[in-house]
Formats: structure tokens, sequence, C-alpha cells
């Protein structure tokens, strides 16, 4: 297998990892639109493996109408009218119990004080009549001091950088299970991340941000200089992915550079970029605003029938299983080179 058809199926790989094998079809014409601008980082970006997040947490101070809900850590004092030798001050223990005269170990975290003074009351009512009790807190939100403690641990202050790892999952500080954040857009990690923290820290909000983007590539091949990905950190055109990779001008048919999208549906969509018009002419209505996980290829003699091409080219260099049944239309030109 020669190297330029190695870089041609190494780039379609990429795409075929988002598409079902069966009944593609690709359409390649010559007025073939591509309205979908890049995707805006932080709203319309899909978040991928290798990107960094960057989470910033902001501690509340305002009072809240919220019943407090007690945590490991936390401190109170127990105290019962008319019995006072069964008083004592309590810490809740890692496993949520606390111990109490002569009932041990009961179950207080996730409780408020209502709800725990209640509890109490019912528990001792085979020991006193009617009990009366009422629950101090002396040293509360113990969870979220050390929370505090262990996100301010370096330099950076309340700001974490995270790293989507090739699993597509992150890990927090504070949440027990981590969180898939790969194939879903910021706002919706946002508020998932959000609802996650909400559940153990009323006063605790957060915010989330792109830190770098290197999932978000496209791949170009062919004659060029450099054939690799690039990261799209900006609105690029087919041009200007060109001139980074490299285009070897003396050996490029300018006027059939193959560009290979995904629709809005997921499936694979191409055309054929005339750069003849764009570079030569200076008629820059004909570059293409490319989009993540594009592929662009840049082919040594003018293609005019790309049927013929990725079957020959590409199809006949798959197995059997996995070949594509991939239409083209070229405005009725049937020659295969120039």
């Amino acid at each position: 297998m020669s190297k330029e058809i190695f870089k041609i199926l190494s780039m379609l790989a990429v795409l075929l990892l988002f598409v079902s094998c069966s009944d593609v079809k690709v359409s390649i014409t010559e007025d073939t639109l591509h309205e979908e601008p890049v995707a805006a980082i932080g709203s319309d970006y899909v978040i991928g493996p290798g990107d960094t997040l960057q989470i910033t947490y902001f501690f509340g101070t305002q009072p809240t109408e919220k019943e407090y809900v007690l945590g490991v850590g936390d401190i109170i004092e127990v105290q019962f009218y008319y019995h006072a030798e069964v008083n004592r001050t309590a810490t809740i223990h890692p496993d949520g119990n606390i111990s109490l005269a002569r009932k041990g170990e009961i179950r207080a975290a996730g409780l408020t004080t209502r709800e725990l003074q209640e509890k109490i009351s019912n528990l001792y009512s085979d020991v006193f009549k009617d009990p009366l009790v009422s629950i101090t807190l002396i040293e509360f939100n113990q969870a979220l001091k050390g929370f505090k403690e262990a996100i301010t641990s370096d330099r950076a202050g309340h700001t974490k950088l995270v790293l989507v790892r090739p699993d597509g999952y992150i890990s927090l500080f504070h949440i027990e299970q981590d969180i898939r954040a790969a194939g879903r857009t910021l706002p919706q990690l946002r508020t998932i991340v959000a609802q996650n923290y909400q559940k153990r820290f009323d006063s605790l909000t957060i915010s989330l941000a792109m830190q770098t983007t290197e999932s978000n590539l496209v791949y170009v091949s062919g004659e060029v200089r450099s054939p690799a990905s690039y990261q799209l950190i900006q609105p690029t055109t087919v041009s200007q992915i060109l001139s980074q990779a490299g285009i070897i001008w003396e050996n490029a048919a300018l006027s059939s550079i193959i560009l290979i999208s995904r629709s809005p549906a997921g499936k694979p969509i191409g055309r054929l970029v005339d750069m003849n018009k764009v570079i030569g002419e200076g008629n820059i209505g004909n570059d293409v605003l490319l989009k993540r996980f594009d592929i662009v290829y840049v082919p040594k003699n003018k293609i005019t029938n790309a049927n013929v091409f990725v079957d020959q080219y590409i199809n006949n260099m798959l197995p059997d299983a996995t070949r594509l049944n991939w239409g083209y239309s070229l405005g009725g030109k049937n020659d295969v080179f120039d």
C-alpha cells in the first residue's frame, strides 16, 4: 500500500468512528454548501478526550432559607431537658454516626438538626417519658471547610484544571463517581457538575470554561509538506489550513482539493474545493470554513470524477465488510484524471 493511500485511509478512519459503516452515502457536488460555522468554544463545541477544562469554585456568604444538613466532622451539642446525665457533645463520625448514652451509634449525617432532634426523642421515649431534646450546632460545615482546604493547596487558589481522560471522563474534588465529559457541550457539563456539588454543598457554585481544545482537530494529507492533524484554535478555512500544512504548489491539483465533513445528522458529506479560484482569482467566497474532524486531501492530479477516484483509491483498499457505498456527482464529467 502506498504512503498516499495509507494517509487517505488514516484520515477516513477518524471519520468512520462517528458514522455507521452500512449504507453511508457521501455526495460531492460543485454546489455543495457548507453553512455550519466552526463550533464556538463554550457553547456548541463538543468536549473530547485530551481537552482541558478550567473549573472555578465560589463559596457563598449570603444566608440561605434552606435548613442545614449535618455532615461528617460536624460537632453538635445534644441536650435533654430534665435529664442532664445523658447530655453530651458529639462529633459525627466518618461513617455518619454519633454515639449517644444508653443507645450507642445512631445515624446523624444527612439529617437536619430538627430531624435529628425528633429521631433522638423517639429513640429515648422508652427510657424517659416525653423526652424533650435540643440540638445545638457547635462546629459545622466541616466538609466544606475540608473541601476549601483541599482546593486551595496550591497557588491556583479556587481555580483548577481538569483533563478529560482518554475514556472521556473527568475526576473532581468531593464527587465520588467520575463524570463523563466527552460528547457533551460545556453548558451541559456545567449543569451536571453543579448538580453533583449541590447535593453536598448548598453554598457552593462553580463556573466551567475551556482551557485547551486538544480534540478540536482537522486532518490534512496529500501534497503538503506536513500531513498531520491541526487544532482549530479559531475559525479556519481550507486555504488557511493548507498554508499551515505547507501545500506543495508545484505538485498540488489546486482545483480538486477534497474536503470531507459531517452533516448535521452525522453522515459524511464532501465536496471539491477549487483553490485556483480562491488563491489565483482572490475569490474568497469559494473558500470553505472548516469544522471539527474535517478531512482535507490535496491530490497530485486533478480529480474530475470523484466516484471513480474513491472507488479505486479507497473502496478497493477496504475489506468487503467495511466497504462504503459512496456516490459522487461532478456535473457529468467522466474523465478520472487530467
